[in-house]
């Protein structure tokens, strides 16, 4: 393979075998890393982590591209759903307590919430 048609793949890194171009390149990619890394810093900071969770993965984070596209790896999940709402095997007995008692908690009007909690009161009270 000659220089020219070498140069015509990575027109941007062999430039003429130019040693101030790959360098260049190494800069600009370090400083890309380290904005999307400052970005990442301030989403971390808006979670709902422990302090030490937050410090550790912002240290990460300043690690030009490596810990850029870890922290982007470990904190581009999304939350965890509630067990309830999780749809497991249900090889273990659960209980539905919040479906049951949804429309009570849902209702805005006081006198109608205490009746329909009576309700379901007196229809487990039934039920034993």
């Amino acid at each position: 393979m000659t220089q020219s048609s070498r140069s015509n793949y990575l027109p941007i890194v062999t430039r003429q075998g130019n040693e101030m171009d790959r360098t260049m390149v190494l800069w600009i990619v370090v400083i890309l890393s380290e904005v999307v890394a400052f970005f990442l810093i301030r989403r971390i900071w808006q979670r709902q982590d422990y302090r030490f969770m937050k410090i550790m993965m912002s240290i990460v984070a300043l690690i030009p591209v490596v810990g850029t596209l870890g922290v982007l790896w470990v904190y581009g999940f999304p939350p965890v759903k509630p067990r309830a709402l999780q749809n497991r095997d249900r090889l273990l007995p659960t209980t539905e307590v919040f479906d049951r008692w949804r429309h009570v908690l849902d209702e805005k009007n006081e006198r109608k919430r205490k009746h329909a909690a009576a309700e379901l009161l007196k229809e487990r009270l039934d039920d034993e």
